[in-house]
Formats: C-alpha cells, sequence, structure tokens
C-alpha cells in the first residue's frame, strides 16, 4: 500500500481523560463504557518498496444513538496521529480491563504459503537466469553468435550494474533509513502513551510554507516557458 499523506483527524478536537476513563471529542465526554465496538488497523506503507511510514486507522461505534466515530492518521502527522493512538491505546487498556471485545483487522491478507513460495521459487529463477546472461554477456562464454541469446547477454550485462547500484542503495542507505524511521514512530508511540504528545502544527506557517512552494513553482514554470520560447524564436 502506498502512502499519500493522510490525516482525517485535523482541526478535529480530540483528548483523552485518563482519569474519567473517556475520550473528549468535539468538547463532548464520552465515557469509554458507551463505545460498542472498536476496529483498528495499523498499515506499513511502501512506495516504490521504499517505507515511507505507517497508517492508522480506527473506528468506533457507540451503544447510544450517535454517529460512529472514524479517523485514519499517517505518521508524517505526528501530533494528531499521537492523538489517535493515545485514544487507541488507553482505550484498548479500558476494554482489556473490563472483558469486552476488540476487533482488530487485518492490514493486508497475505498469500497462502504455496503461492507465496512458489513466487519466491520464480523469483530466484529468474534472477538466476539474468545472472548468467550477465556473465555471458561479460565474459562472452558461449552462443554469442544467436541472436537471442546475445540480444539478452548484452541487455543483462547493461542492467546488471544498475541492479547491484540499487541493491546497495537499498542495503546501505534505504535499510537503515527505514531502521531509524520506525524507530522514531515507536518512540512517538511511547511518548503519547505517557501522554506527551508533539507540537501541533502551525496553521499559518503551513500556510505559509504552501503559498511559499505554490510561488515558487510558478516562477519556475513562467521562466521555464520563457526560456522555451526564446530557443524556438532563434
Amino acid at each position: 500500500m502506498s502512502l499519500v499523506s493522510q490525516n482525517t483527524l485535523y482541526n478535529t478536537p480530540l483528548s483523552v481523560d485518563v482519569s474519567e476513563h473517556c475520550m473528549v471529542l468535539v468538547g463532548e465526554c464520552i465515557p469509554f463504557r458507551e463505545v460498542k465496538t472498536i476496529s483498528q488497523a495499523f498499515t506499513e506503507c511502501y512506495v516504490n518498496s521504499v517505507y515511507v511510514g505507517k497508517l492508522l486507522e480506527v473506528e468506533l461505534h457507540f451503544h447510544q444513538q450517535r454517529p460512529a466515530f472514524k479517523a485514519k492518521v499517517d505518521t508524517r502527522h505526528s501530533y494528531d496521529y499521537a492523538r489517535l493512538f493515545q485514544l487507541v491505546y488507553h482505550l484498548s487498556v479500558y476494554r482489556e480491563q473490563h472483558e469486552q471485545k476488540i476487533i482488530t483487522r487485518v492490514n493486508k491478507p497475505l498469500p497462502p504459503l504455496s503461492a507465496h513460495r512458489y513466487a519466491k521459487i520464480l523469483l530466484l529463477l529468474s534472477a538466476l537466469v539474468f545472472a548468467m546472461f550477465a556473465v555471458n554477456g561479460w565474459l562472452a562464454l558461449c552462443y554469442l553468435d544467436i541472436f537471442w541469446v546475445e540480444i539478452s547477454s548484452l541487455l543483462a550485462q547493461i542492467l546488471s550494474p544498475i541492479i547491484l547500484l540499487v541493491f546497495a542503495m537499498q542495503w546501505f542507505w534505504l535499510q537503515p533509513s527505514e531502521r531509524k524511521q520506525k524507530q522514531r514512530e515507536a518512540e512517538l508511540e511511547e511518548r503519547a502513551i505517557a501522554g506527551i504528545l508533539p507540537t501541533p502544527p502551525n496553521p499559518s506557517l503551513l500556510k505559509a510554507l504552501t503559498w511559499l512552494w505554490i510561488s515558487l513553482a510558478a516562477i519556475a514554470v513562467t521562466l521555464g516557458m520563457s526560456i522555451l520560447a526564446l530557443l524556438a524564436n532563434q
């Protein structure tokens, strides 16, 4: 699942009163005992196989005649994610203490074991065939007089350094970066449990930065079109 920045909790007043065992939603104190069901899902999100964050989705249904509470926030929005995680944690603890059922949705169904095993075997065989063609392209071992073997070996020879570079970046840069990000997210959740929330975002600052980026993009597009027009007239 790819992560497009998601935050439905933005500008929604929500907090947790642990001493009173309630959630304060838009100024209204809703006791935890009024929650009929809670559904929660944590999903790790990737863009082009690069870890970009975690998405928390929550849905609460109540015994009273009130609309269901639904929210989803990703870790890019640390303040709102911490608030929602804090609610989920304390509500889950309360319900476990009172032996009430918590529904935890599966983030992504796993493929059958046999299909997963076959996929790994197929990937391994494909990598071996690619490596054979790459070695054949580099060392000219055999059958280079056959057209399709020659073309395949040439392509594998060209692509192999790129693939090795990608694997090197994955091993030395992306994996440590992913571990650090997950560690920061774990620390964020620990602080949320302890009642320590990040500093709320400044809407005026975010608005100013947004307009700054829009202005810079507009200037870049205008300059680019002017340069292209000058080149076309020459």
